[in-house]
């Protein structure tokens, strides 16, 4: 339980493969919405849903997601998926992660993909008992595409009435007869994907304005995704 004092925090996770401009359009628009007191930024060791993928070593993603979160003091920067190595789940990063001595609220960072696949994460019972969820949606998408979405994850979600009027845009959902929130935040975030940063990068063609130029100019220098797939040894 929480008080009326209780930091705000969330947690972004992923393979950040390279990070982008869409990851921090995401995690800065979620944060001012919602008045967060910071996002973690957790990269993954070796995600579970891209086994058969091999991304660029750890020590690179970390010092590119160093690179694009310097300036910003409301980001936190976390290793803990990086340490423990293997398969990284959410679930048991969340375990850890929420051990805080003060008060504070946790939430989970999601797009609508990851969102909808969430079923078939390890353990989204618990998921749910540890954090909010978060959902960054595109503008204009209808309600009921929310509560489709919703009918994929257990529990009886009601929406939240009357909608936040400082907050256009959001739909929060609670589930009957627990403390548990899913939210649908509307978004106007920047269409990237990292995978197509690694194929720009392959073809030899420009990524400007895709990535901070700090971590563009990390990835020339060491010759970051120059070939197909690398080795997950550091």
């Amino acid at each position: 339980m929480t008080t009326l004092c209780a930091k705000k925090y969330a947690v972004l996770g992923g393979s950040f493969d390279p990070v982008h401009f869409g990851h921090l359009d995401l995690a800065d628009q979620v944060r001012q919405k919602l008045s967060l007191d910071s996002v973690f930024w957790v990269p993954a060791y070796l995600s579970p849903h891209k086994t058969s993928d091999r991304p660029a070593p750890a020590k690179h993603r970390l010092e590119m997601l160093r690179l694009a979160l310097a300036d910003n003091p409301a980001y936190d920067l976390s290793e803990i998926e990086l340490q423990r190595g293997g398969v990284s789940y959410t679930v048991e990063t969340l375990e850890q992660i929420v051990q805080t001595p003060e008060p504070s609220e946790w939430s989970l960072i999601l797009g609508m993909d990851a969102f909808k696949d969430m079923k078939t994460w390890k353990d989204p019972d618990r998921i749910l008992q540890i954090a909010n969820i978060i959902v960054g949606t595109r503008p204009g998408v209808d309600r009921n595409v929310f509560s489709e979405a919703l009918k994929s994850l257990p529990g009886n979600w009601k929406r939240l009435e009357p909608a936040d009027p400082a907050q256009p845009g959001l739909g929060v959902y609670k589930n009957s007869g627990a403390n548990q929130t899913v939210s649908f935040l509307s978004l106007d975030t920047r269409e990237i994907s990292s995978s197509e940063i690694r194929a720009r990068i392959r073809a030899k063609k420009g990524v400007k304005n895709k990535l901070p130029p700090e971590v563009e100019k990390y990835i020339m220098r060491h010759l970051l995704y120059q070939a197909e797939a690398h080795p997950i040894a550091e």
